[in-house]
């Protein structure tokens, strides 16, 4: 059977092929396959050592103030959002992860303790949570502030089809930043949480428009494809 998320890479002059699977859908398979090149092709990658969490850890933030989305562009972004008491973690092209807190700032994935985020406040006032991971450098991601000032929520409610995967994906509005997606038979409730972005099994579906605003279709991208382009019918 096909894969969750599958990469592969191949080094014509060093006649190496590598293939991930990932059945799992927690992690992202591109990442894993340039990594494995590294080892397998450079002799000093395994040399590096990343940070595993702060210097000093900071005063606990209030979990309401956590919550939200934090992006360094339209196209990847981390979701703090509370679900049946848990805190979980949304992730561009990733499947959602449970959090819990372990010290002052910083909280930890559930099954997977090794994954941290860390949330501070930067000098313009802006909340940032920072992740650390054992085998890469920390990265930073800033939370946003949208503007939902007139924003009709339920004007993308529709049919969006690709002739040529002869795929319909059917948004259904719900009230509030509240949807239901359904791609041919699989279902799955959303909401939008930036203007023009909803997540659906983990990938952000971005609403694509004309210069005066109407509304043309969807794109859908992840570790595979890119700017997959569903019209609006």
């Amino acid at each position: 059977t096909g894969a969750w998320k599958a990469s592969t890479i191949r080094f014509l002059e060093e006649e190496l092929a590598i293939v991930v699977l990932n059945n799992s859908g927690k992690f992202g398979t591109n990442y894993l396959a340039r990594r494995i090149a590294d080892v397998l092709l450079f002799e000093d990658a395994l040399k590096k050592e990343y940070p595993l969490g702060p210097d000093v850890i900071g005063d606990r933030l209030p979990e309401a103030d956590i919550l939200g989305t934090y992006a360094d562009n339209v196209d990847y972004y981390y979701h703090f959002v509370v679900r049946e008491d848990t805190l979980f973690l949304e992730r561009s092209n990733r499947e959602p992860v449970a959090l819990e807190w372990e010290a002052g700032n910083v909280y930890h994935e559930i099954n997977d303790p090794a994954f941290k985020q860390v949330f501070t406040w930067n000098s313009s006032g802006q909340l940032e949570v920072t992740a650390y991971y054992p085998i890469h450098d920390p990265y930073t991601f800033t939370k946003t502030e949208a503007n939902w000032a007139g924003y009709d929520f339920a004007g993308i409610a529709g049919t969006y089809y690709n002739d040529e995967l002869d795929v319909t994906t059917e948004i259904k509005y719900k009230g509030g930043k509240e949807y239901t997606i359904k791609v041919n038979k699989e279902k799955e409730e959303t909401e939008m949480i930036l203007p023009g972005s909803l997540f659906f099994q983990g990938t952000p579906l971005q609403i694509k428009r004309t210069e005066d605003g109407a509304i043309t279709g969807i794109s859908y991208t992840d570790g595979r494809v890119e700017n997959l382009l569903f019209a609006r019918q």
